[in-house]
């Protein structure tokens, strides 16, 4: 799917009839010059509109000259007309031409006017506090699922807020087919968003020592029991009153020590608790608290060395990470036993054919990873793909020996004395040689 909007013309009506003649194509150079350089005597909603029109409908020169003058608006200015502003294209144009100010395209993403195609193109680039504020329309976002699919495959996008509308995808069956592997994932039924620690780590003891007291508190957590940890966390950020100050002083400083240890050792259940309710988004008000909580977060999570990292992570996260992770994570999550999570490494756009190459060789490696590559046309056009594949165990024995029938009798040879490839194999391999030699 395209990001690019067809941006259309204004409607002339919005302005005045005297200014009509500026916008004219067979107008005379100086009466675009003079709208096309911001001199006439106009409200910033009929200029800003005008040098849209002027920028993008009109010849060069013009244009040139109409995207310096809106360039060198101030955002004080603008910031009125993005807010009121009802044309998309113009919407369109201003995130382009403005995407390196947060205050403006704060505005613009929450203008309810502006173009989900402008919306999903801005959330594949935004920085953390821009993705934050794109994820809180669900409405927009299950309309529009590249939005999901933009936000995912950004890496600014924090893991929880990804988290949170990759499982409203899932849970009104919103399928995100720009991301094959986790499309897969979704379809599967399975749950993703559990880490292997859920059991482990104890919401309630904590919340019990920094959350509201008394009977209020005892009533909500008995609404909770039956919860998954996903759903709990949502539940007690919308319900529970969390003191970030009882947390600070309590539990931060030995939080901090216990990840000074390898791979996070020694990290008990209520520092645990702690990390996993505020990736959940269970936040305080004040910003201050909220930036340490989140340095304390990344700090346990980007802890220790990057197979201790992936292994601290959920399925849902590893999914992801196998989509825009380097290509280390990648060559470590193509290993994970977890088919959900093997197969969205397979299917990562940042996989290169060194990688493909490697893993066609790797005899350890799970066999639905051997299995893809084999039914993988673009990989297996390289000859030398077909030849790995043949020496390897895993690969299924009817693509092997289709494969065989591409090989030169020196390779064949090999094939047919390797004693790690199955007998059939051997057999075929030899079968086809002294066919070959006898030709």
């Amino acid at each position: 799917m395209s990001l690019n909007l067809d941006r259309s013309s204004i409607d002339l009506a919005i302005l005045p009839a005297q200014l009509h003649k500026h916008l004219d194509p067979k107008a005379a150079p100086p009466l675009k010059m003079m709208a096309a350089q911001g001199m006439l005597p106009v409200s910033s909603e009929q200029n800003v509109a005008m040098l849209y029109e002027l920028a993008n409908f009109s010849d060069l020169d013009t244009q040139r000259i109409a995207v310096k003058s809106f360039d060198a608006l101030p955002d004080d200015i603008l910031l009125p007309v993005v807010k009121a502003e009802k044309h998309e294209g113009i919407l369109d144009w201003i995130a382009d031409r403005k995407r390196d100010s947060d205050k403006v395209l704060e505005t613009l993403v929450s203008n309810s006017n502006i173009n989900s195609i402008t919306i999903a193109r801005l959330a594949g680039k935004a920085k953390t506090a821009l993705t934050e504020i794109i994820a809180t329309n669900q409405i927009r976002l299950l309309e529009s699922p590249v939005i999901i699919e933009q936000l995912y495959l950004n890496a600014n996008s924090r893991m929880a807020t990804v988290d949170r509308i990759v499982e409203l995808a899932q849970r009104e069956k919103v399928q995100l087919k720009g991301i094959p592997g986790l499309n897969d994932a979704l379809k599967s039924g399975k749950n993703i968003f559990e880490s292997a620690n859920d059991e482990e780590i104890g919401f309630d003891t904590l919340l019990k020592k920094v959350g509201d007291k008394g009977d209020k508190q005892d009533a909500l957590f008995a609404q909770s029991e039956s919860m998954t940890p996903s759903e709990r966390g949502r539940f007690y950020n919308e319900n529970i009153h969390i003191d970030m100050k009882t947390i600070t002083k309590d539990m931060i400083t030995e939080a901090l020590k216990t990840l000074q240890q390898p791979d996070g050792a020694g990290f008990g259940a209520i520092e645990k608790a702690y990390i996993r309710m505020i990736s959940f988004e269970v936040m305080p008000d004040n910003i201050e608290d909220i930036a340490r909580s989140f340095q304390i977060l990344d700090t346990y999570m980007n802890s220790g060395p990057i197979s201790a990292k992936i292994g601290r992570m959920s399925i849902s996260q590893k999914i992801r990470l196998a989509t825009v992770g380097s290509r280390e994570e990648i060559n470590i999550l193509v290993k994970d036993p977890n088919p959900l999570v093997h197969g969205a490494a397979c299917q990562s756009p940042r996989v290169k054919y060194p990688d493909i190459r490697s893993w066609a060789k790797n005899k350890s490696i799970p066999d639905s990873v051997i299995k893809f590559i084999a039914d993988s046309k673009p990989y297996t056009k390289k000859k030398e793909i077909k030849f790995l594949l043949c020496l390897n165990p895993k690969t299924p024995l009817a693509a092997a020996i289709r494969f065989m029938n591409f090989l030169t009798p020196k390779e064949l040879k090999k094939i047919a004395s390797d004693r790690n490839v199955s007998t059939p194999l051997r057999r075929t391999a030899k079968t086809l040689s002294t066919k070959r030699k006898g030709k």
